[in-house]
């Protein structure tokens, strides 16, 4: 069973460590983040290390490293990819064994995929991905590095969403449609026109109520 090391200290680290043991791909043998995040030494009964000492505490040959964080900054998810990426540790991802993906679809590093997903065949999901619950991914559709797409979502038949975007429950992009980066999809809005980057969108149909600076997407 490979070691696996995650990335973050919160509840949706919790939630990746039960998903990562439960199919049992992986055994968690720790936690790690960044300094000013360390408020203990332990997490669920495991050693909290910060994330740029690594390389002195565990063996690059035989752990992997995982980033565990949600979806209240998309900017945020962004940078942990990447500081994750430079301690050299091989990135895992974690995708239940109870989600439905065709072989052709094409997975980035440090997805995160929960039972009941559907990814229809020739989708592309980039890095850093999360996929919850239900969530539908139809065929040859596009979703963007860093993106993350909330239960029981639907994206259209050659639909594509940019990067660091986020989908809310219920939503959906239609077929043909493509959202821009650093987008919010409100709940249960239905987006049927494209949508320029840095906009967030409600409704049905969706239309843009605002648009976001430098600081991305928070949800």
């Amino acid at each position: 069973m490979r070691k696996l090391i995650i990335y973050g200290v919160g509840d949706f680290a919790k939630l990746v460590k039960h998903m990562a043991e439960a199919d049992g791909h992986y055994k968690v043998i720790g936690f790690c983040a960044d300094r000013q995040y360390i408020n203990s030494n332990y997490f669920l009964d495991l050693e909290v290390s910060p994330v740029d000492k690594l390389s002195e505490i565990y063996s690059k040959d035989e752990t992997y490293i995982i980033v565990a964080a949600g979806y209240k900054s998309m900017l945020a998810r962004e940078y942990m990819f990447e500081t994750a990426k430079k301690t050299g540790f091989t990135m895992a991802s974690v995708i239940s064994k109870h989600a439905c993906i065709d072989l052709s679809v094409n997975i980035g590093k440090n997805a995160i995929v929960f039972p009941g997903v559907q990814i229809e065949p020739f989708s592309v999901i980039g890095d850093n991905c999360i996929i919850w619950s239900s969530a539908v991914i139809c065929h040859d559709s596009v979703v963007g590095d860093h993106c993350f797409i909330a239960a029981q979502s639907l994206l259209g038949g050659r639909a594509k969403i940019g990067k660091r975007s986020f989908m809310g429950f219920n939503s959906i992009i239609l077929q043909d449609v493509s959202v821009g980066d650093d987008c919010l999809i409100g709940a249960k809005s239905l987006v049927t026109k494209d949508v320029p980057v840095a906009s967030k969108c409600i409704g049905t149909p969706a239309h843009i109520v605002s648009t976001y600076d430098q600081k991305g997407v928070t949800v």
